[in-house]
């Protein structure tokens, strides 16, 4: 387990993939880890998965630059990748403003992916090849594509890629079950800050039996096996009766 990694400048030039880090058959648990400025000229500015199934909880990527494709995360065959509580914001890449899969399942579990930028190709957010990606009670909001109808998260269909979205906000739409489409009021875009204010429609909308077990023991307690107990702020993971769609969950707070 990598803790608390702050990992930044990381280049990487061709053939290889992951400007910050490379994972090749690889199991590692990344908690409360940063990834930015990191930068690769062909795929995957931050990280290139390569086998293996690595998770990641309580994570940052921003700012990376994934030259082609996966300005953040490219997964270019993995056992099953897991994303937590992860934050994802201002990638860029040609194609595939954030994270790429060409194969391999990646699930997406409490993820907010916004403001990422697909500068020639397809998916702003995300693009599904020949994976199976699935994303439950996630927020993608203002990720951007000059492709029509590609801005959030594009599924090729000739490769058959099967994306499976549920309890999300998607800009635009994406069908399956309680999936909305809302402005979901962040607090402060333009300052990346991607918490809910009080009036979000992601609030109370998220599906309790879709949160992951704590493996990254993200409230110290010792108890990796109950549910998700913390957001990404390590605030109470569920206030209210239903957990909250996104990286954070709203907190009544003084502004």
């Amino acid at each position: 387990m990598l803790r608390g990694f702050y990992i930044t400048e990381g280049f990487i030039d061709f053939p290889y993939i992951g400007g910050g880090v490379l994972l090749k058959d690889s199991d590692a648990m990344f908690v409360n880890c940063v990834f930015t400025g990191n930068r690769s000229t062909v795929v995957g500015g931050a990280v290139g998965i390569r086998g293996g199934s690595p998770t990641f909880v309580n994570c940052r990527f921003y700012g990376n630059d994934g030259g082609w494709a996966a300005g953040a995360v490219f997964n270019l065959r993995s056992g099953s990748t897991s994303f937590v509580n992860c934050l994802f914001y201002d990638n860029d890449a040609w194609e595939a403003g954030a994270v790429s899969i060409l194969t391999g399942a990646v699930t997406f579990s409490n993820c907010t992916l916004s403001a990422n930028r697909a500068s020639i190709g397809r998916g702003g957010a995300l693009f599904d090849t020949l994976g199976e990606a699935v994303l439950h009670n996630c927020i993608l909001w203002d990720n951007t594509s000059p492709v029509t109808g590609a801005d959030e998260v594009f599924n090729l269909p000739a490769g058959g890629g099967a994306t499976t979205v549920t309890h999300s906000l998607v800009k635009g739409g994406w069908p399956g079950e309680g999936n909305i489409d809302s402005d979901p009021v962040f607090v402060d875009c333009a300052r990346h800050d991607y918490r809910l204010q009080e009036t979000s429609p992601a609030r109370d909308m998220g599906d309790n039996g879709s949160l992951p077990a704590d493996v990254g023991d993200t409230s110290f307690n010792g108890d990796t096996s109950e549910p998700l107990p913390k957001d990404l702020g390590l605030d109470p993971r569920i206030y209210g009766n239903s957990v909250d769609m996104g990286a954070f969950e709203w907190q009544p707070r003084i502004e």
